[in-house]
């Protein structure tokens, strides 16, 4: 769990889309510079607060509690182009969101290489202790090239914020761990 916010990198992805247009897509927008983002550990008392940083691009720099963390891209946590090797230019925004996109990115580093498959599965309402939110829901399946390690996670993302509320994660070495959002710049009970 240390490394939750160290890793992530929040979704863009590459190519092409694999899916046809479609009538329900909805533009992608970072949160504001600035914006604060109060995290909460679903299944401890940790906290983490995020402040959004610069969007350049597909890219979006952030800190947690302070330190700087890196940079990412909005819908892809585990894309992170700090620690991974990523072909940017084959990158696309994942947008317009739309329930039932799919893209596939690759991301090297040290020899090994790690596939993502992101997929918009759904688009929903949750209610978490900063409040209520309009989500798109998207699937990250990750799987390394050499050994036997895979993952998953859960995003749930805001457009109307701009950003995740709320993570679930999942590999083959029993690293479960969740997370969602307390408070959006100091306040609860908000409506996005």
């Amino acid at each position: 769990m240390k490394n939750f916010f160290y890793g992530a990198g929040v979704f863009a992805a590459m190519l092409s889309f694999m899916s046809p247009p479609h009538a329900n897509a909805q533009a992608l927008q970072y949160a504001p510079t600035g914006t604060e983002i109060l995290w909460g550990d679903i299944n401890s008392d940790k906290t983490s607060l995020v402040v959004v940083g610069k969007a350049d691009g597909n890219r979006v720099n952030w800190t947690s509690n302070g330190k700087y963390r890196g940079t990412m891209f909005l819908l892809c946590w585990t894309c992170n182009p700090d620690h991974y090797d990523i072909e940017e230019d084959k990158l696309k925004p994942f947008s317009p969101l739309a329930v039932g996109k799919s893209v596939s990115v690759e991301r090297t580093k040290g020899g090994k290489t790690w596939t993502d498959v992101l997929t918009v599965k759904e688009k929903t309402k949750i209610t978490i202790p900063a409040g209520e939110f309009d989500v798109f829901v998207i699937e990250n399946k990750s799987k390394v090239n050499i050994g036997f390690w895979s993952g998953s996670r859960t995003y749930y993302f805001s457009p109307k914020l701009g950003w995740t509320v709320k993570i679930k994660s999942s590999d083959s070495e029993d690293h479960d761990w969740a997370w969602h959002v307390l408070a959006v710049n100091g306040k609860t009970g908000v409506k996005f």
